[in-house]
């Protein structure tokens, strides 16, 4: 796995944020890269983790002054086990393609917080997205590989530290729309790990009609340092959301209490997410079988595979092939969405 040199960014011109961007990528892909039999895969990604690690003193407090108004409730604070491990996630792209994903976590036991994000291909930050001082990290630039490979070690990391005394959950705002970015990008993330979503909570506690993150951390009064929108802004804000939410319940992490009401949301994730799973491994078979690589076109052919609807339903995967041949030659017949260079196979 290589280092792919590319351009940082067009819109920055501290060049020496860009220096530390460069010398990031290279510290931490050659660390992914390790062989060394001395390194165990734990250790060796603490190695790499400890390249984005700050001090964690008054990250994650209970705040007093939680909400005012009408919406006001007194501040009881989170209960943290001393080995707690808070994971926020945020991913930016679309459906068809993640550019960048954003971590924020925090770390009780070590007393430390890791921002990371990751940006692939070399994507160009837009003025939305802002330039480099508006990041709360300096950017790591990896290609897709490197990125699947770095995100499935840092599950894996923290898996392993699951499986011993450490409370370990990840938490999103929307949740299992990041889940799905990174299923692009070939990384499934553990289903054992404990998943909470901001944006149920939301809904459960204070807006029935939800909000998005920006509007909900202004509305609990969270200071925005960094402009929201770029991925680790994004889990950093999604992680004191967290706080503010909960700091008026009972709650301790691993959040035992909120095991029940999350019971049902677990189920329909994991649901949702095995149908995303099958809805990929189709679109690749599309992909393979009529050399089509237009995600559009791509959406054609499944259109016809589902009879007008956009979801596989429940498709036997022993009859996809069938299902694709006949798509394809209904949008052949078709009028008014003709089919150029139909596979002759067919």
């Amino acid at each position: 796995m290589h280092l792919v040199k590319r351009s940082l960014t067009t819109y920055s011109k501290d060049y020496s944020a860009l220096a530390r961007s460069y010398e990031l990528t290279q510290s931490v892909t050659k660390i992914l890269r390790t062989r060394d039999s001395r390194l165990s895969q734990t250790s060796s990604f603490q190695y790499a983790l400890d390249n984005f690690r700050s001090n964690a003193d008054g990250f994650f407090c209970s705040n007093q002054d939680v909400l005012s108004g009408p919406r006001a409730v007194v501040a009881q604070g989170l209960v943290l086990s001393d080995k707690a491990i808070v994971i926020s996630l945020d991913t930016g792209g679309d459906v068809h393609e993640t550019t960048d994903v954003g971590f924020c976590i925090y770390d009780k036991s070590r007393n430390s917080v890791y921002k990371i994000q990751l940006d692939i291909k070399g994507r160009k930050l837009s003025r939305k997205s802002g330039i480099m001082d508006n990041l709360l990290a300096v950017p790591l630039k990896v290609s897709p590989t490197q990125a699947q490979v770095f995100i499935t070690r840092l599950f894996g990391h923290y898996t392993q530290l699951m499986k011993g005394d450490h409370d370990v959950c990840l938490v999103g705002h929307n949740l299992e729309r990041d889940l799905k970015s990174l299923m692009t990008l070939n990384v499934n993330v553990p289903r054992a790990l404990q998943k909470v979503d901001t944006d149920i909570l939301c809904r459960q506690f204070l807006f029935p009609k939800g909000l998005n993150l920006g509007k909900l951390a202004r509305e609990l009064n969270v200071q925005e340092t960094k402009p929201f929108h770029p991925s680790v802004n994004d889990a950093y804000y999604t992680i004191q959301v967290l706080l503010k939410l909960l700091s008026g319940t009972e709650c301790d992490i691993p959040f035992e209490n909120l095991k029940l009401s999350h019971e049902e949301y677990h189920k329909k994730l994991h649901r949702n997410l095995d149908q995303f799973e099958a809805m990929l491994q189709i679109r690749s078979l599309v992909k393979d079988v009529t050399g089509f690589h237009d995600e559009k076109t791509v959406d054609q052919v499944i259109k016809f595979m589902c009879n007008g609807s956009k979801r596989p339903r429940d498709f036997d995967m022993k009859t996809v092939m069938p299902r694709i041949y006949k798509a394809l030659r209904k949008m052949e017949r078709s009028v008014t969405n003709p089919c150029k260079n139909i596979p002759k196979t067919i």
